[in-house]
Formats: structure tokens, C-alpha cells, sequence
């Protein structure tokens, strides 16, 4: 985990980048939460906001990362900042990865979404007549 590497690499101040790309980890995962933990009502109203929400968010997890990708690029000049750079680089990598999965979270549970409204739809038709 991106925690275990910034031990394993000894970097003892977080830079305000990875703290916001850690931030919008712990909020894509209230999203999601609030959309797992009221399953299957959430499917019915409101689960689209939230789920488009967890998108938005892995897309800024994105732009916090390149931003600072870039930075550290620019900014090495010693042998230990690129050192540096190099260990961090690591870790902005797996914390935005981790973005990228929970927003397949969010793309997994749009497609139940869909086939669970589709399959209602169809189970409801023939009822109705």
C-alpha cells in the first residue's frame, strides 16, 4: 500500500499533493459506501450522483498527480532530491491507482444498476398486462 512505502522509503513529511490525493481516496470511498450500504434502494434514486461523484473524483486525483508529477520533475536538482523524487513518484502512482479502482467500483455498480433495472423492467412487463 502507498502507506507501507512511505515508511519503507523513510519519507517523514507527506507533501500537500499526496494529502489530497489521499483525500480524494477517503472520499471517493464515502461515496461509494453510501451507495453499498443501502443496497438495493440506492439502485432505485440517487446512486447515479454519487457514483458520477467517485468519476469527477478519480479525474482530480488525476490532475493532482500529473501537477505533481511535474513538480518533482522541475524541482530535482541534488542527487537526493531526485532520489527523492523517485520515491514519491512511487507513491503518487499507487495512491492514484487506487482512484482508478474504486472508480471501477463506481462502473461495476452502474452496470448492476442497469441489468437489475432492465431485468426489473422486463420481470414487471408481463405482470402488468
Amino acid at each position: 500500500t502507498p502507506a507501507n512505502f512511505l515508511v519503507m522509503y523513510k519519507i517523514d513529511q507527506i507533501p500537500g499533493p499526496l494529502a489530497s490525493l489521499g483525500q480524494v481516496l477517503l472520499d471517493q470511498t464515502v461515496q461509494l459506501a453510501s451507495v453499498l450500504s443501502d443496497l438495493p434502494a440506492s439502485m432505485d434514486n440517487g446512486y447515479e450522483k454519487s457514483l458520477h461523484e467517485v468519476d469527477r473524483l478519480e479525474s482530480e486525483a488525476d490532475d493532482y498527480k500529473n501537477n505533481a508529477l511535474g513538480e518533482l520533475d522541475r524541482s530535482a536538482r541534488s542527487v537526493a532530491e531526485v532520489s527523492l523524487a523517485y520515491r514519491l513518484r512511487h507513491v503518487y502512482e499507487l495512491t492514484e491507482g487506487a482512484t482508478d479502482v474504486a472508480k471501477h467500483c463506481a462502473d461495476t455498480l452502474r452496470d448492476i444498476a442497469v441489468k437489475n433495472v432492465s431485468f426489473t423492467s422486463l420481470w414487471k412487463g408481463p405482470r402488468s398486462r
